[in-house]
């Protein structure tokens, strides 16, 4: 094959990937009730609000850096001014307002054009090979999210609705509001979700779309560029940038086909489910955490000088982390504060560290008493078993330590060890091949400051993985931000690594975790393909069919436009749980309409809002005493004028009775749904 062939095949097959993923994610949309026109115009504008700004401040700022960095802090720059614009256009109530940074930079730019391009240095078309890959997956997983009008019922995601419902909030204005349980303020990371709605407020797209099919797309944009520059400002060689930017989309646990069955890892590794998805912000996380790493290792190459903007640009990118995924911030705030002490400790400029790394662990702690909810630290329990009793490993460890009962602190470890290895084979390999001369570096104070942080993030990482539980293993998230610095420490030994024995067995580890990653892709795949096939019949049957769950039917999302066009008021309703479970989790009518809920659910008001148990039990009893058999009209249209409630949604088949309301005729009504209104 000769050189002008190679070529084409090099420009070529990653453009045609790429236009194979997005056609295909496209008409993915489409038959879920998205709008093909709208993903593409959404894109656009994201590209514009986010992009514009920062090229702009970019250009001023950076004009000095390196391309890669140059490129990062244009990302970086451009989130902080659009998140800044969301926050005015929801605080006024002009949307428009959004636009105002992108026209500004329009007119910065015009008269003064940037000095360099903002493609990074030896950048290939293969990158959008990548993200068009991630794209048409992200898309057939996104079918999940199915509009219940296009499909005609779905298994509801409790947690896609829990963020549909805060970007509502947003929309609705400031400060937003915890919809599902009226009077609570949302205290919480919600970075995404105000993006989210920004994208609304420029666009004019439903808010549903956007959360389910457009966004997610959008900032896996920004991760993959955020690796790429990444992956250009450490590495000199081609696998290890490639291996950099492509590591977390395949390389997955040691479960191999195990996840075909449930969709679920047995060693909990969902890295590649959560970034691909967006689910609860995991790619915002990945794109920042990239961001922050490079601007970091630029930072500390002159000694993080406060009178320099790739310092302030790395503390502006922390800060959008904290608001994008807290327990990821607080990882690094703390793996920052370390490598500050270890580099104090070295003769030369030691003050900008000891300020930059003691600075953002102190930012963050401020952050996390004054604003986070209090139930964030009420749901993540210390328990350093906790986690452990949860793995695939726990018959072993209770026989273990039922023999050896001295022995169960070491027993614990080793399997912490084991099970962190199963978690990501071929990273803690790298990782661990790497740790003795990373270990020397330090005792001579030749370890590089990133190296430290990385080091520091990684061990801090799965070391809160294990030492903390939290119910519904929230906790993973700590896993993540540890997996991530060990794959970026794992890709650097590589270029050490001269043995060929070990090359053999980190390529034989890197085939089981590809492998495993690959049955992800097949899980994440099955759904979008089914919908493709049978236009969402199956997914129908199966929503309808499944007897532990109340399904989310069209008309629950009519019943739910309707009260959406209704004028203001608290809705109250007897569907408060997700099945007969009872847990309290069913988030779906104030996503669907942005309305405010006396007490749609409780769960995550509790474990997230830190609201109090108490106050359950009593909005538990108020709803419970509303629906009853016995209840008095009189009776429950007074409850309701003292609660504030103005609309009543009662739905057939959830717990309770609309006795109360026999002798009213419901303001709308469908086989699925009443809805009263309280004049």
């Amino acid at each position: 094959m000769n050189q002008a062939v190679q070529r084409r095949l090099a420009r070529g097959l990653p453009l045609a990937g790429l236009a194979a993923g997005i056609g295909v994610s496209l008409l993915v949309v489409q038959r879920a009730g998205g709008s093909a026109f709208g993903a593409l115009w959404c894109w656009l504008a994201g590209l514009l609000l986010v992009g514009l700004p920062g090229i702009a401040l970019a250009s001023v700022l950076h004009r000095e850096a390196s391309a890669p960095v140059r490129g990062t802090a244009a990302l970086v720059w451009g989130f902080a001014t659009f998140a800044l614009a969301c926050v005015l256009a929801s605080l006024s109530g002009i949307h428009s307002l959004v636009w105002l940074p992108a026209l500004a930079a329009v007119i910065a730019l015009a008269v003064r054009r940037p000095a360099r391009t903002f493609r990074p240095q030896n950048i290939r078309l293969w990158p959008l090979a990548v993200w068009g890959m991630a794209v048409l997956l992200c898309s057939l997983s996104a079918s999940a999210f199915a509009h219940p009008s296009a499909v005609g019922a779905v298994t509801p995601s409790q947690d896609f609705f829990w963020n549909l419902g805060n970007v509502q909030s947003f929309l609705n204005g400031m400060p937003p509001q915890d919809l599902r349980f009226s009077g609570v303020v949302l205290r919480y990371h919600y970075l995404t979700e105000l993006l989210y709605a920004g994208l609304c407020m420029g666009t004019g797209l439903p808010a549903y779309d956007v959360t389910a099919f457009y966004g997610a797309p959008l900032l896996l944009a920004g991760a993959v560029f955020a690796l790429c520059n990444l992956a250009n400002g450490l590495f000199e060689k081609k696998y290890q940038r490639a291996l950099c930017v492509c590591g977390l989309f395949v390389l997955g646990c040691a479960g191999l086909h195990k996840l075909l069955d449930a969709g679920i890892s047995p060693f909990w590794n969902s890295g590649i489910q959560h970034l691909l998805t967006n689910i609860n912000a995991h790619t915002t996380a990945v794109l920042l955490l990239a961001a922050f790493a490079l601007l970091y290792h630029t930072a500390s190459k002159t000694g993080f000088g406060l009178r320099r903007a790739g310092t302030w640009c790395a503390v502006c990118c922390f800060a959008l982390l904290c608001m994008a995924k807290g327990p990821v911030a607080g990882i690094v705030a703390i793996a920052a504060a370390c490598a500050a002490l270890v580099l104090a400790l070295r003769p030369g400029r030691t003050a900008g560290a000891l300020v930059f790394g003691l600075g953002l662990a102190a930012g963050f702690a401020a952050l996390y008493f004054g604003f986070f909810a209090a139930g964030a630290s009420s749901s993540m329990v210390f328990s350093p078993s906790g986690t452990l009793e949860k793995s695939w490993f726990v018959n072993y460890i209770r026989l273990f330590s039922t023999r050896w009962p001295a022995l169960r602190g070491p027993i614990l470890l080793a399997f912490a060890v084991l099970q962190t290895f199963c978690f990501c084979p071929p990273v803690f390999a790298g990782w661990l091949l790497g740790l003795w001369r990373d270990l020397r570096g330090l005792v001579r104070g030749e370890l590089s400051a990133l190296r430290l942080l990385a080091n520091a993030a990684a061990v801090g990482g799965f070391a809160a993985f294990y030492l903390f539980d939290h119910y519904a293993m929230s906790q993973i998230y700590f896993a993540f931000c540890g997996m991530f610095f060990m794959a970026l420490l794992a890709v650097d030994n590589l270029s050490h690594i001269r043995a060929k024995t070990l090359k053999a067995l980190l390529a034989v580890l890197a085939a089981v975790s590809a492998a495993t990653g690959l049955c992800t892709w097949a899980c994440l795949a099955r759904g979008g393909a089914q919908l493709l096939r049978d236009g969402g019949d199956s997914m129908r049957a199966s929503a309808l069919a499944a007897p532990s769950r109340l399904p989310l039917t069209d008309d629950e999302e009519e019943a739910m436009r309707w009260l959406a066009g209704q004028p203001e008021g608290l809705f109250a309703t007897n569907r408060i749980h997700t099945g007969t479970a009872l847990e309290g989790l069913s988030n779906v009518y104030s996503g669907l309409s942005g309305r405010g809920a006396y007490m749609e659910s409780f769960k995550y008001a509790v474990s997230n809002m830190g609201v109090p148990e108490s106050e359950v039990v009593a909005r538990t009893a108020w709803v419970e005493t509303l629906f009853s058999d016995d209840a008095a009209y009189e009776q429950a249209v007074q409850m309701c004028r003292e609660a504030g409630v103005r609309y009543v949604v009662f739905r057939e088949g959830a717990p309770g009775s609309e006795a109360a309301f026999a002798q009213q005729t419901p303001a709308f009504t469908s086989d699925d749904v009443r809805i009263y209104v309280i004049d």
